[in-house]
């Protein structure tokens, strides 16, 4: 993962928020009152690990499931940091996040190439990621060295967070929905409060992290400011998918919470579960491979084995 600026590039190590292989599988269905026919969601749940040996594998294979699927007309919706995003940006400033490797990265343009017309990227944490990855792939780091930390703002966060929150509010989607996100809501302004974020929006991020998170926090403290508003990112995935009609079939490709999460949702609405797969855990040594994941003892963590996903196409 690159974080880079008009005037210069810094290249860093893979950050929290990069993703890679596929290892689960969810299936729902509807029937589509307005298309009278029943409509698949396929939920692709995606696990940061981009030197996996088996990442090009499961690319390639969705790089041939968009193409054969494009005469059918379908939307994709995915989580890709590297393009731009459902708030038409991919910037904060002057940086950007140039993400390669993995599933997700730079997964808008494979999609578009392969000729997929309904296409929605959910991401909108750029300021999020650009400030506190760095951090995130080196804790030990003083944030005031790094540029991008040291430059952006809380209140560059709290501004994209605010304009989700000011999109979700505007969602008509039926009682069940409706009362999802008035809690998705109430939890993001929650948690805000939390952070004190309101309070340090003239900050640096590098100066809030100096102030609010001392070094034996500092690990936890930033994940937990990476993904305090991530039912933001489910709300916008729940709305696309409930208000698609103009085909059969969606995919959507996400991290395996953000899946998970979303498939509750859409049962919540009517949704039927149809295939959801076994996930297989594996042991993790290396602490270096364990970011995002819950350490153990600190001595490693439990990943998810990679899955094959070939059975995609026996629903799309």
């Amino acid at each position: 993962m690159k974080w880079a600026s008009a005037v210069w590039t810094t290249a860093l190590v893979t950050g929290m928020m990069a993703q890679a292989y596929i290892y689960e599988i969810k299936v729902l269905r509807r029937w589509d009152a307005q298309s009278l026919r029943y409509q698949y969601v396929v939920g692709l749940s995606d696990f940061h690990d981009k030197i996996h040996a088996i990442n090009k594998q499961q690319l390639d294979y969705l790089i041939g499931l968009f193409r054969r699927c494009a005469s059918r007309n379908p939307k994709v919706i995915i989580e890709d940091i590297s393009s731009p995003g459902c708030m038409g940006r991919m910037t904060c400033g002057r940086f950007y996040v140039d993400s390669r490797g993995g599933i997700l990265g730079g997964l808008a343009k494979i999609c578009q190439d392969a000729g997929i017309c309904h296409l929605d990227n959910v991401e909108y944490r750029y300021c999020r990621v650009i400030s506190l990855g760095p951090v995130a792939s080196s804790s030990t780091t003083d944030p005031a060295t790094i540029v991008s930390t040291a430059a952006i703002t809380i209140g560059d966060l709290v501004v994209e967070v605010e304009e989700l929150c000011a999109e979700v509010r505007r969602y008509n989607d039926g009682t069940a929905l409706n009362k999802v996100y008035e809690e998705i809501l109430k939890g993001c302004t929650k948690e805000m409060s939390r952070l004190r974020f309101m309070e340090s929006k003239h900050l640096s991020v590098a100066a809030y992290i100096a102030r609010n998170l001392p070094m034996r926090d500092r690990f936890e403290g930033i994940k937990r400011l990476l993904t305090f508003d991530s039912t933001l990112l489910d709300a916008k995935m729940l709305h696309q998918l409930y208000n698609f009609h103009e085909s059969d079939a969606v995919l959507a490709i996400a991290g395996g919470a953000h899946i998970a999460r979303v498939s509750d949702m859409l049962q919540l609405a009517g949704y039927e579960l149809i295939h959801t797969s076994k996930v297989t855990m594996m042991h993790e040594t290396d602490l270096q491979k364990c970011v995002g994941c819950n350490i153990i003892d600190g001595k490693g963590c439990l990943k998810p084995c990679p899955l094959d996903i070939t059975i995609v196409d026996e629903y799309l």
